[in-house]
């Protein structure tokens, strides 16, 4: 499991790295807007099927999903700790 974890620190700093860290997290997206970018990874392994490398695909998509939920914990506890 602890490479899992590893992986999804790694997604998180590409995450922070192009499109800003946790302020702008909480600043630019509402819970509708987290709810929809995992939506919309939690089935991009299926875009295009037959899937040419479904177990990659999926993975990946996983990971997205992963790590979008913990931005979104993390934008949501900056709202509550900074009233914002």
């Amino acid at each position: 499991m602890d490479h899992i974890l590893d992986s999804i620190k790694t997604e998180r700093g590409y995450q922070k790295e192009r499109w800003g860290g946790v302020a702008d997290d909480a600043a630019n997206n509402t819970p509708t807007d987290w709810t929809a970018y995992i939506s919309k990874y939690s089935t991009g392994y299926l875009d295009g099927l037959p899937p040419h490398n479904y177990e990659d695909d999926f993975r990946t998509s996983m990971l997205k999903v992963a790590t979008l939920a913990v931005a979104a914990i993390e934008a949501s506890e900056y709202k509550e700790k900074n009233n914002a």
